[in-house]
């Protein structure tokens, strides 16, 4: 079971990052985890925030944890839905 789990995350993973990184001036940082690390153009990260919990989307805001994190969120990789969730509601985020 835990093998299939983590197939499922991989892949999502790759799909998430590759759909994440062709926003314009996102950047995403490779990872092996279950989660990824963006950053978003300078000074969107808490409207990008706000915008997707206001969306139903929840992920975390990293502005101002720490300089190295300024401008980043940190999803964590979903079902192919909730990416599609994701990705849907950045892309309409990104082009305000």
């Amino acid at each position: 079971e835990f093998d299939e789990q983590t197939r499922l995350i991989r892949a999502e993973r790759g799909r998430l990052q590759a759909a994440l990184g062709r926003l314009p001036g996102v950047t995403v940082f490779p990872s092996d985890a279950n989660f990824l690390l963006l950053r978003t153009p300078p000074g969107r990260a808490t409207a990008w925030f706000e915008g997707l919990r206001e969306r139903g989307v929840l992920v975390k805001n990293l502005h101002g944890a720490h300089a190295l994190l300024n401008d980043c969120l940190r999803p964590t990789v979903g079902t192919a839905e909730e990416n599609a969730a994701l990705t849907t509601a950045l892309s309409e985020l990104s082009m305000r």
